[in-house]
């Protein structure tokens, strides 16, 4: 599943989480996962699972949900190739906080939790790119936040 090439791993270019890794550094994380081939609406994890494991994808799209109360779906966002999902359970040992919910057909890596936490702590690059990912997704949220705000208060009174 891991084959050579200036372009990446098994073909896919180093982009995404990936990024932040050179080639070697890239196959090492790959081997400490196990391929799996998901077809498209199977569900990855659920919100609320410990699931123990992160994702890296390699082709296809994976998108992060959560229903309200009321029932509907909340998209957090889409990811693809180079994408990991489940990264945030897996550094913080908490429950997942989304549905992980295969959009098109997907080949992943599934890695175990201490694993990729472990490589994470040995891998400097990869923490910061990590960071940067879950500081650009914490920006997202909080303008969207303001966004919704912004429309909850449209026309009420001040006071």
């Amino acid at each position: 599943m891991i084959s050579g090439g200036g372009e990446g791993v098994s073909g896919l270019p180093l982009r995404g989480i990936l990024s932040a890794l050179g080639r070697d550094q890239a196959v090492v994380l790959c081997r400490l996962g196990t391929p799996v081939h998901l077809r498209p609406d199977s569900t990855l994890f659920n919100e609320g699972d410990v699931s123990g494991k992160v994702a890296l994808i390699l082709s296809g799209r994976i998108k992060a949900s959560s229903l309200t109360e009321e029932g509907h779906e909340v998209v957090f966002g889409v990811m693809g190739p180079g994408d990991v999902v489940g990264e945030l359970s897996a550094l913080d040992g908490r429950p997942h906080s989304a549905t992980a919910t295969v959009v098109e057909t997907a080949d992943v890596l599934l890695i175990p939790a201490p694993d990729f936490k472990a490589y994470v702590e040995a891998h400097p690059r990869m923490a910061l790119r990590l960071v940067k990912i879950l500081s650009d997704r914490l920006r997202d949220a909080d303008r969207k936040r303001v966004e919704f705000g912004n429309h909850e208060t449209e026309g009420m009174p001040r006071g």
